[in-house]
């Protein structure tokens, strides 16, 4: 906490008992007692910056999983436990949570709606069923059946 002093014709001002030195002060005395052996460097050198590849492990789990090898994906319309609000479920993709979630965010991009992975299961906003059928399809999945659609004669 630094005091301006008391007298109004000195405008210094008075350092506080427990700082003692400014930075710019550290500094100096960092380079000027620097040693003059050149192979014991006071400070480390710098090191160069680290390139931001992912690693082939990071990668692998990163990729969605290969839907050829999938027996059966069932695609449902619901509107239950979802607050009311209509949403397409796709189920029969055995893969592990992080693939599944790589497999939702392509979905997502795919078919422009939100979609999350959840309980084994992707859950697409909206009613998407035939989207995500065809788009399924294209992907190479074998056998993609719908499951309950409501009756839209009524």
């Amino acid at each position: 906490m630094a005091k301006k002093s008391s007298n109004p014709a000195k405008t210094t001002v008075n350092e506080s008992p427990s700082f003692g030195l400014s930075l710019g002060d550290v500094l100096r005395k960092a380079v000027t007692s620097a040693p003059s052996n050149p192979s014991e460097p006071s400070m480390p050198a710098a090191s160069p910056q680290p390139t931001l590849s992912p690693s082939p492990s990071a990668a692998k789990q990163a990729q969605p999983p290969p839907l050829q090898r999938c027996r059966s994906i069932v695609v449902r319309h619901e509107r239950k436990g979802h607050g009311g609000k209509t949403v397409t479920t796709v189920s029969g993709i055995e893969a592990p949570p992080d693939s599944l979630a790589a497999l939702a965010q392509k979905m997502r991009k795919a078919i422009g709606c939100g979609a999350r992975a959840e309980d084994a299961m992707i859950i697409l906003q909206g009613d998407l069923v035939e989207r995500v059928r065809s788009w399924l399809e294209a992907e190479g999945a074998p056998n993609v059946v719908l499951g309950t659609r409501p009756d839209r004669s009524r």
